[in-house]
């Protein structure tokens, strides 16, 4: 969509969020007479593919930005599928699954581990093994992870838990290491 931001029922940035919230999925190629280099970065990002400024293009520009913004806006899309397809296997797998950082502070936990500590997620990120277990099983928790990390591989055993006010149990623990985009080890 080549959208003008001055149309005769509405102007400026209130144009492009009135049609996005009722198009979401249609990318929106932001036309202004306003070189306003604010109104720009503010469209990119609130969503819209780019910004072109009337008078400032020709049918070469225009083509290329129409084809780039379709394409940006497909890979936003898989992207987005991708990310829910992610956030609904590991909230719904019946595993308790967490990710730290090389310090061992966590990142992210499904909401069956934030269960088990009867903490919400916000509560959780940032914090280490130290804040919701007993020191002795918090180092052995750490020393796990940095071997994970060091060795580069997954790391598997049974270990025997006790939860409060629970029976003794014996819990498989899979920890692997999680790696950028770059193959580098940035946690477990």
């Amino acid at each position: 969509v080549l959208l003008d931001l001055f149309l005769g029922d509405s102007r400026g940035l209130d144009t492009f969020a009135q049609f996005q919230a009722l198009h979401p999925e249609l990318p929106i190629l932001v036309m202004s007479g306003l070189d306003d280099e604010r109104d720009a970065e503010a469209a990119v990002h609130d969503g819209a593919q780019d910004y072109l400024v009337k008078g400032q293009m020709d049918e070469v520009l225009l083509h290329r930005a129409v084809r780039y913004a379709i394409e940006r806006k497909r890979v936003e899309r898989a992207l987005r599928d991708s990310e829910a397809f992610y956030q609904s296997l590991v909230e719904n797998l019946p595993q308790f699954i967490y990710r730290k950082d090389a310090q061992s502070r966590f990142t992210f936990a499904n909401r069956r581990f934030c269960t088990l500590l009867g903490k919400t997620l916000q509560e959780i990120i940032g914090r280490t093994d130290y804040d919701f277990f007993p020191a002795e099983l918090a180092a052995k928790y750490q020393a796990d992870d940095q071997r994970v990390m060091a060795a580069g591989k997954l790391f598997e055993t049974v270990e025997e838990h006790t939860p409060p006010g629970g029976e003794k149990e014996h819990v498989q623990v899979v920890k692997s290491p999680v790696f950028d985009a770059h193959g580098r080890i940035i946690g477990t």
